[in-house]
């Protein structure tokens, strides 16, 4: 007698960990959007490239994400100038990479807890959720590009795709560019993986196969990018690593970020900081081995990846040694922690029959829980790991405001990595205090200073007097003591 299929009720009972998880994630960003304050590159893109009479959104320039500005404009002439919606168009990006992180838990784990911790692994990791919530376009290229990954993932274990399959596909491909153009490389590997995982299948002819698979994204990127790709300056990709150390010291670096002390017993923060540094180690061991099986055993899904992971280092490098081009670093490389995760993910569930592979397994799903804990003892309210630098600059406008509106402010300075933060609070609160002079140097004889924590010595030197100090930041609002 065959079994029944289980009802809706009895699946939503059982899946309820996972959707529990994926709704605290969601939460915990949108909570992220509306507290932090506006870092220095968030400005920076709004006022330089999403506010204004003129169409500044197409400027072809490195620090403009193009559809994520536009769609800042919009929302920002739709709702208002505000830290929040400047991040509606990245929260969009979060709200679809946290619904794709579940299918693809649900499509490669095969059990609940190993379910639950890869989701987890993959929405709760520090360097992740950071770009999630931040007003760039990292969230809504991370966003679909793991589309087009689980798309190809779906493709390789049903053996049967469609044009429509393949054109939403590279449109979300041309999309994951035009949101962010570091991810060129690996959008256009995941799409050529594609094309192989299709070739040959029946209904799908090769000439309709190559012309639903590139064209729909090309045709995306000409609409959105078109312009901004034409005119593009030279010197603009100045930003990047210069070796494959540097490049993976940062993901992992970002990644496994110091856990927050709010949320962990300092009891038990030592093995937390012990932890740190083995998860990485145990990460790469478990790679290597259980790779090595699953070559022996044919394992198509875990081949698959490693193979997009190795074209797109390969490609990025041949960039670096023929024309000079960087290597994606920390921001530039958010979309190799997905790749690595789902890689683990599927070596764990890959069909191999060999000695040693059940115990290998087992170490991977405890590897994957101890990740998943360790990454929710890093969930942080306050600050982006980047910026940290920036996520008192709500408070220090407030001061400057407060000190504006007893005696006019004219003369003071501004260290430059807070002055595009002070003019768009400035310019969202009604436009209350001065353009400042902004300066990577500290101007002497000033009656008041804005300053990072490296500053100290100087407030000592010029004997100001101290009357604001970020408790995150550590940056400072000083002033000249009347004499």
């Amino acid at each position: 007698m065959q079994k029944a299929e289980p009802g809706f009720s009895e699946r939503f009972k059982r899946e309820s960990p996972l959707l529990i998880a994926a709704a605290f994630a969601f939460v915990w960003v949108l909570a992220r959007a509306y507290v932090q304050s506006i870092t220095f590159d968030e400005a920076n893109n709004y006022l330089l490239f999403a506010v204004g009479p003129l169409p500044a959104h197409w400027t072809p320039d490195a620090g403009n994400h193009v559809l994520n500005t536009a769609l800042v404009r919009l929302f920002t002439s739709i709702f208002g100038v505000s830290p929040f919606t400047v991040r509606i168009p990245a929260l969009i990006g979060a709200v679809t990479y946290i619904a794709l992180c579940l299918l693809l838990s649900r499509l490669l784990a095969s059990t609940r807890l190993f379910r639950l911790a890869l989701f987890i692994c993959l929405t709760y990791n520090p360097m992740v959720q950071d770009y999630l919530v931040a007003a760039r376009g990292y969230s809504l290229a991370l966003a679909f590009f793991t589309a087009v990954v689980a798309i190809v993932i779906q493709v390789c274990i049903k053996r049967e795709a469609s044009t429509r399959t393949l054109g939403v596909a590279s449109v979300c491909a041309g999309l994951s560019f035009c949101s962010n153009f570091s991810f060129a490389f690996a959008n256009a590997v995941a799409i050529l993986a594609l094309i192989c995982c299709c070739w040959g299948l029946p209904k799908l002819s090769r000439k309709h196969l190559i012309t639903s698979a590139l064209f729909p994204g090309i045709a995306v990127t000409v609409l959105i990018c078109g312009y901004t790709l034409q005119h593009w300056p030279p010197g603009q990709l100045y930003y990047g690593a210069r070796s494959v150390k540097q490049l993976v010291k940062s993901v992992l670096g970002a990644s496994f970020y110091e856990p927050n002390p709010f949320l962990i017993n300092p009891l038990v923060m030592s093995a937390f900081m012990l932890m740190r540094w083995l998860l990485p180690i145990v990460f790469f061991v478990l790679i290597v081995t259980q790779f090595i099986l699953a070559v022996l055993s044919r394992a198509a899904i875990p081949i698959l990846l490693c193979a997009i992971l190795l074209a797109t280092i390969t490609i990025h490098l041949l960039a670096f040694k023929l024309f000079g081009l960087l290597l994606p670093l920390n921001r530039t490389a958010l979309f190799f922690v997905p790749l690595l995760t789902l890689f683990l993910g599927a070596l764990a569930e890959a069909p191999i029959r060999r000695r040693g592979a059940a115990g290998l397994r087992m170490a991977t799903v405890v590897w994957f829980a101890a990740a998943g804990i360790y990454f929710i003892g890093c969930l942080r309210l306050f600050y982006f790991q980047e910026w940290r630098f920036d996520a008192d600059t709500r408070a220090i406008y407030l001061v400057l405001n407060d000190l504006n509106r007893r005696q006019p402010i004219g003369n003071a300075c501004v260290y430059d990595w807070f002055a595009p933060s002070i003019d768009f609070y400035s310019i969202s609160s009604g436009g209350t205090l001065p353009q400042f002079d902004r300066s990577n140097s500290i101007l002497p004889g000033r009656s008041v200073y804005v300053l990072p924590r490296a500053a100290y010595r100087f407030i000592e030197k010029e004997h100001l007097h101290i009357i604001y100090k970020g408790e995150i930041s550590g940056a400072v609002v000083a002033v000249r003591a009347t004499p």
